[in-house]
């Protein structure tokens, strides 16, 4: 069960991290829905190589809708 957490909480760290690089490159999340902005997130955690590979094997396996679950937490996201 901590270790659960311990994984949570880095995934959430990352999560975080790349809403922070998708509105420094101007992404305007506030009007958007979150699954839309989840859908943007996991594209990036699949397609680009912001994340190193330590990162990747975190929340490589995250869905969309496990992505909307994190966010849902404190977010700082829009």
């Amino acid at each position: 069960m901590a270790e659960e957490k311990i994984i949570t909480g880095k995934q959430k760290v990352i999560v975080d991290k790349i809403v922070d690089h998708l509105n420094s490159q101007g992404s305007d999340m506030y009007y958007e829905s979150t699954i839309n902005i989840c859908r943007e997130i996991h594209h990036v955690i699949q397609k680009e190589s912001f994340l190193n590979h330590e990162e990747k094997e975190i929340v490589g396996q995250l869905t969309p809708h496990d992505i909307q679950n994190l966010l849902s937490y404190n977010s700082s996201c829009c």
